[in-house]
């Protein structure tokens, strides 16, 4: 259970930041 919960953040991490990325650089744009 701990370690898919690990995961599960892990993956949160690895999808919301690109997407925060795309949007402040279309944001400065």
């Amino acid at each position: 259970l701990c370690d898919g919960v690990g995961i599960a953040r892990l993956l949160n991490a690895t999808l919301v930041l690109p997407k925060f990325e795309v949007a402040a650089y279309w944001n400065e744009t």
